[in-house]
């Protein structure tokens, strides 16, 4: 009898953790049910098995930036239907390659996006905490806010609470450049305003990634048109965490063969 009672233990042992999936509703648990749209969804683990998701959302009409925490067990731990990161006028995307999202290391995250509040596109961080409070200005810090268009930012978590972030950038109104800028835990700018340029030669960079180089830095590659529009090739920079660009200057090759070199992707 007494073995009985203990395969019977043992078996309940095995299955609880099988049984605590079942505790998120059939359908997915709902973050958000404002009758209005809620795009793209982007999101990063929040260290407790659960995860901190970011989307795009039409409630007021123009399209504002709202989050909602969810723990392990599929329920909301922020305000019902999320919690606003900017509603600034204008619209703030977070379409696919508008906006990027990394853990802050301290259960919360910080949000880059491309906004539309005063031209055609700048870059915006906001860090949001692990309690669903944003810890930055309010409707998000500027990263850049020159002339023209800032799209696509890519960003890394800087291993100090903040982030750095590149972004492919039509300033010069000629061609797109690739720009980096960090921006500390309490949501300071670090860099030169608006960006240090990663690539000072005079033609296209784009399809831009980032990895963090592991001291505060990060390494960016980017497709490179200046050998032509049919014969693009692969450049990468390292920036150290003072903002000082630390390859050579238009950047490392990193492929130039004949033809065509596209979609960098790096670790």
């Amino acid at each position: 009898m007494k073995s009985r009672s203990f395969r019977l233990a043992l078996i309940s042992i095995v299955f609880l953790p099988s049984l605590s999936f079942a505790q998120w509703a059939p359908d997915g648990a709902p973050l958000t049910l404002v009758p209005a749209g809620q795009y793209t969804p982007i999101l990063v683990p929040d260290g407790s098995g659960g995860a901190i998701v970011v989307w795009q959302d039409d409630r007021n009409g123009a399209s504002d930036i709202y989050a909602q925490r969810v723990n392990s067990r599929g329920t909301s731990l922020w305000a019902a239907n999320g919690v606003a990161l900017c509603t600034a006028p204008g619209a703030q995307w977070v379409l696919a390659q508008w906006a990027a999202i990394v853990a802050d290391g301290a259960g919360g995250a910080i949000v880059v996006w491309q906004d539309l509040r005063s031209d055609a596109g700048d870059v915006y961080a906001q860090r949001v905490n692990s309690a669903g409070v944003p810890l930055w200005a309010a409707n998000g810090v500027a990263l850049c806010a020159a002339a023209n268009a800032q799209e696509f930012p890519v960003a890394i978590a800087d291993g100090s609470g903040g982030v750095v972030v590149a972004w492919q950038d039509y300033r010069s109104g000629a061609n797109y450049d690739v720009y980096a800028q960090r921006v500390n835990a309490v949501g300071a700018v670090q860099w030169v305003a608006n960006g240090v340029l990663m690539c000072a030669d005079g033609t296209d960079q784009d399809s831009h990634q980032i990895t963090s180089d592991g001291t505060g830095g990060a390494i960016v590659a980017w497709r490179d048109w200046r050998y032509g529009a049919s014969d693009h090739d692969i450049f990468a920079q390292r920036i150290n965490g003072a903002g000082v660009l630390q390859w050579f200057g238009s950047g490392n090759s990193m492929c130039n063969a004949l033809g065509n070199q596209q979609a960098p992707q790096l670790v």
